[in-house]
């Protein structure tokens, strides 16, 4: 399968990483929006292009090869003496020791290696929510150590679906949020057609949403939106509806605009998510109720709405 779509947000993250940021991207968005999967190609592209680009995934276990891309020979030097005597999870160590990799890297850097781009994926989840804003006050002194070595110009992103983290940091001056949201109508249909799946586009939008790893679970379920219906429900919003009780979740399930103080609880349970109509990497949703997109508020796709509804249905 080729990447699909993002052209827009791809264009708008390599344009901060020539140009240089201030301060560490937070990028949010729902879970299996694709994260990831930008990230890791726009890592990809600044390698090619001569530039100096690492993904950590802070969540990887004892596989080097999946907690840091790209893993090069150099890396691979470089990492044999930073991680000796060290015991798994790799990547929340890798993470840590962030500031060791990269200036163990540049030193080796030919002269033109003089941008930089670090992405650290899920590094909340690994160090625990109250690490939060320690670990990225660092990340913000971190850039100003990279430009002490002469770069030119360095972005660091830090990639999350939690929306905990992104309500802490957004007190802060020294990290800026940014929203990623689903593919949009367009993508999903050119992922859809490289994939040959049997169902209409406009269906598997108004389960989806665009979300592509719900797509994958569909795909799995054999195509079947009742299957996968039920299976929300029982697993994602059973939970939900003791969380924030009965009435708050119908209501939800109408107007996601309608509870913000249950909503903020279902966005811990990543179920939800707040927009955000000017920090965006992605052209923000347009308010659709059908979908589950209010003004402010959103269900992180179509089908945690619809297995919203399901349960009330049936309880």
């Amino acid at each position: 399968m080729c990447f699909s779509d993002r052209e827009q947000e791809a264009g708008k993250l390599l344009g901060l990483y020539r140009r240089g940021a201030a301060v560490p991207i937070l990028v949010y968005g729902p879970e299996g929006s694709g994260k990831s999967t930008l990230l890791r190609y726009i890592v990809w592209r600044v390698d090619r292009d001569g530039g100096l680009g690492v993904y950590i995934d802070a969540l990887s276990g004892g596989d080097l090869e999946e907690a840091i891309y790209p893993l090069t020979s150099a890396m691979r030097s470089i990492l044999a003496d930073l991680l000796a005597g060290t015991a798994p999870p790799l990547g929340r160590v890798l993470a840590v020791r962030l500031w060791d990799l990269l200036r163990g890297l540049l030193m080796r850097a030919e002269a033109e290696r003089r941008r930089v781009l670090v992405v650290v994926d899920d590094v909340y989840r690994a160090l625990g929510l109250e690490e939060a804003e320690a670990y990225t006050k660092r990340l913000y002194e971190l850039l100003g150590r990279l430009y002490g070595l002469g770069v030119e110009s360095a972005l660091v992103v830090v990639a999350t679906s939690e929306g905990a983290s992104r309500r802490l940091l957004a007190r802060h001056s020294y990290a800026s949020t940014s929203l990623l949201w689903n593919l949009a109508r367009e993508g999903l249909g050119e992922l859809l057609s490289q994939i040959e799946a049997p169902i209409g586009a406009e269906e598997a939008w108004r389960i989806t949403g665009g979300n592509p790893r719900l797509l994958g679970r569909l795909a799995e379920l054999e195509w079947s939106p009742g299957r996968l219906v039920e299976e929300l429900a029982e697993q994602r919003l059973a939970e939900a509806l003791e969380a924030v009780g009965r009435e708050a979740l119908e209501k939800l399930a109408e107007d996601p605009d309608s509870e913000p103080n249950a909503a903020r609880r279902l966005e811990d349970m990543n179920l939800m998510i707040r927009l955000s109509r000017v920090a965006s990497l992605s052209p923000p949703p347009e308010p659709d109720r059908e979908l589950g997109v209010g003004r402010d508020w959103a269900w992180q796709t179509p089908a945690y709405r619809l297995a919203a509804l399901h349960l009330l249905e049936r309880r």
